[in-house]
């Protein structure tokens, strides 16, 4: 009869234990980092490295290396179920703006010069972001570009293409 006590117990104790771990494994909560790149990943998004990424209400801008090495800008709008794809695109040329339509827009300069001091976008000074490049062949060097957003509020957003000062070293 003790023998049959201790047995149930430990039944009870182990299954207990077991459903106990399967729920922690469950209930796992994600980094910011893992959630935005299963969400980028499940919308076809080769991902190398996160270089960047910058929130504007309920949106954020999310700057990538893709496994190509090319930079990479998606739009992810923060909703009650998680993170939603809004859109994607390579970055293109020196300087563009990408967004609108109602959405926030990122204004991305990258001057493509090395003696760049600083980026100046519609008279705010933008936030510099520097990567490090490794190429296909071998070559490591560092790589820099410079980002503002622009809410759809702000007195700029039907003009974000201009607005661009580069203020070199003296």
């Amino acid at each position: 009869m003790k023998m049959k006590f201790i047995l149930s117990m430990v039944f009870v104790f182990v299954f207990s234990f077991m459903g106990c771990e399967q729920y922690k494994d469950n209930d796992k909560k994600l980094t910011l980092q893992e959630e935005i790149r299963e969400v980028m990943t499940k919308n076809d998004a080769d991902i190398n490295q996160i270089i960047e990424y910058t929130i504007e209400g309920n949106y954020m801008f999310v700057i990538y290396e893709d496994i190509n090495l090319g930079l990479n800008i998606v739009l992810l709008e923060y909703t009650k179920d998680g993170f939603k794809w809004i859109d994607g695109m390579g970055a293109q040329g020196p300087s563009f703006a990408y967004g609108g339509q109602g959405y926030p827009i990122l204004k991305y300069v990258n001057p493509y010069e090395n003696d760049v001091k600083q980026v100046k976008i519609f008279g705010k000074s933008a936030k510099k972001v520097t990567y490090y490049y490794k190429s296909i062949d071998g070559i490591s060097i560092d790589k820099s570009f410079w980002f503002l957003t622009i809410s759809p509020e702000s007195e700029h957003y039907s003009d974000a293409l201009g607005g661009v000062e580069i203020i070199k070293e003296d």
